[in-house]
């Protein structure tokens, strides 16, 4: 058992080392919107989350689809253990070369009813930056397979926490 929590603290300290080389994200001052939306789909079609000032917050739309506004989300802020996955699921897999990407969709986000994920970056004093992600790995350039797999993860967990 001590090899495997060896084995991922490495995973995670490269990732965390290799994915912000060119560009550190400030959990002070950035924001980072994350979340998986579908077209036609029955109910709520739509999670997303914010992390900002070291703290997640749930969304608060009702079946939206799209980038959700800053204002989007609730006011009080999700458990610590939410955030904790945030921070070390998705944070640390977020490739410099997205950062350095302007606003842009990759792949064909819920064209064949797959859904997509959602990418949203603002640092402070800059531009808001908006991602759609396709779900299939095959039509992402491959540097972003591993932030792909982790939004995966980590959006089936919590929609399952929060019966979305």
């Amino acid at each position: 058992m001590k090899l495997t929590h060896l084995l991922f603290f490495l995973i995670v300290t490269f990732s965390t080392m290799s994915a912000c080389d060119d560009k550190q994200i400030d959990p002070n001052s950035d924001y980072i919107v994350f979340g998986h939306a579908y077209g036609y789909c029955m109910g709520n079609c739509s999670l997303y989350f914010k992390a900002e000032n070291k703290r997640l917050y749930k969304d608060n739309l009702k079946g939206a689809y799209g980038f959700p506004e800053s204002d989007s989300f609730e006011s009080k802020a999700l458990d610590q253990e939410d955030y904790q996955l945030y921070t070390e699921h998705i944070l640390p897999v977020i490739p410099s070369e997205l950062l350095a990407q302007p606003s842009q969709t990759f792949g064909c986000p819920d064209c064949a009813d797959q859904g997509g994920y959602i990418l949203q970056y603002k640092a402070k004093g800059d531009t808001l930056k908006n991602w759609h992600l396709d779900t299939n790995q095959s039509a992402l350039p491959e540097y972003l397979w591993e932030l792909r797999d982790s939004l995966e993860s980590v959006m089936l967990t919590l929609a399952v926490k929060y019966n979305q």
